[in-house]
């Protein structure tokens, strides 16, 4: 699995950070995924409403390196008969007034329930706490059973390459049927 904005945690950095536009994001797709490169950038503006520059350049980067990664090692593993399960963190810090969205390695304090030294990353209150307290129980879950399932998610079916389930992690949980398919049948075809 991955976070949703991966790609905020390595664009932040940029002088333009904020200021991207399209055509900035046309160059960048070139760049990130060479002939495939516009043909993705139009993928990753039908799974946003209104995205600017700076939020396609964060989606190109989340796409070509975490989320094609996942699907790939989800793919290969399902294929040998494993106990596998896809997600996607979803969930957005509040940190920064909110511009990271789901970074990169958000989903850690979370999943280890780490929240209380993570208030830099995470924020405060009780959102994350709970949302901690259910990533931590599915993956303890896993760990002891191969199997993901707890009170507080729901039903969170094996990934398979048919039907591609991927758990959202977010306030409230949900379970999609392969998520952004556009961009998987470019990137991991």
């Amino acid at each position: 699995g991955h976070t949703r904005d991966e790609g905020t945690f390595f664009i932040a950095g940029d002088p333009k950070f904020g200021k991207f536009t399209r055509d900035d994001a046309r160059e960048r797709a070139k760049t990130l995924a060479g002939d495939n490169g516009l043909a993705l950038l139009a993928a990753a503006e039908t799974y946003r409403k209104d995205p600017s520059g700076t939020t396609l350049i964060a989606d190109l980067w989340t796409y070509t390196w975490a989320f094609a990664g996942s699907v790939t090692i989800a793919e290969r593993k399902a294929a040998q008969e494993s106990s596998v399960y896809a997600y996607v963190l979803d969930w957005k810090t509040p940190v920064v007034n909110g511009v990271l969205g789901a970074t990169h390695a958000l989903d850690v304090p979370l999943v280890f329930n780490t929240v209380g030294r993570a208030y830099a990353l995470l924020g405060t209150g009780a959102e994350p706490v709970a949302l901690a307290q259910r990533m931590q129980a599915a993956w303890i879950a896993f760990a002891r059973s191969g199997d993901p399932n707890v009170e507080g998610l729901p039903a969170w079916p094996r990934y398979n390459s048919e039907s591609r389930a991927t758990m959202f992690f977010d306030a409230a949980c949900h379970v999609e049927s392969d998520p952004f398919p556009e961009v998987r049948r470019l990137l991991c075809a």
